[in-house]
């Protein structure tokens, strides 16, 4: 709960000051943006079937792992395009906390409320309809921003080991046993890391 009112706090700090949100979901030409709505969606379908299944405790556990994507790498990989006014970021991180919180109504509802009504909603986040998963789950993104991440994990304790600062750029980074080929919007987030 913490980590979540952690972006809702960052996102106020350096949100866009609409005080009428629009809530259509954003369409997104950044790779990190479309990896976090296909996140979302992923999650909305299997806390949905959770729930239905009366699974408390496992959708519970998908939920929490959306905050930690959404705080650990969308957030981190977005927090100068945010910084910067990037409307596209806005956008999406404003959908995403907009329809986590709705997520979050069932197990936390005043922290759903109170996130809800920092977005600038007038009604009740608990009036609101469930979330419905938007089309088909792009579970190849998905996959391929895991080993982004895998790959970013590995050079970053390669790094520690040889004694190399994180701010510090490297020349060139040789990666082998990559399972799949990485398209160039991967390779660039990963060559930022």
């Amino acid at each position: 709960m913490n980590t979540y009112r952690n972006v809702v706090s960052f996102y106020q700090l350096h949100g866009h000051k609409n005080p009428k949100p629009q809530t259509p979901n954003p369409k997104p030409t950044h790779i990190i943006d479309r990896w976090i709505l296909t996140r979302l969606s992923q999650t909305v379908s299997a806390m949905t079937q959770h729930l239905d299944s009366y699974e408390i405790v496992e959708a519970a556990r998908v939920l929490e792992a959306l905050v930690l994507d959404m705080s650990t790498w969308w957030l981190r990989r977005s927090r100068e395009r945010l910084k910067a006014g990037d409307e596209a970021a806005h956008a999406t991180l404003r959908f995403v906390l907009a329809e986590t919180a709705k997520l979050l109504a069932p197990f936390v509802p005043f922290l759903a409320e109170e996130t809800w009504m920092a977005l600038g909603y007038d009604e009740s986040v608990h009036l609101t309809l469930w979330p419905e998963a938007a089309g088909e789950t792009d579970t190849l993104l998905i996959s391929a921003m895991d080993d982004v991440r895998t790959i970013t994990s590995a050079l970053l304790d390669a790094r520690t080991r040889a004694k190399i600062l994180v701010r510090q750029p490297l020349a060139r980074a040789v990666i082998k046993n990559v399972p799949r080929l990485l398209a160039p919007e991967l390779v660039t987030v990963l060559q930022e890391e």
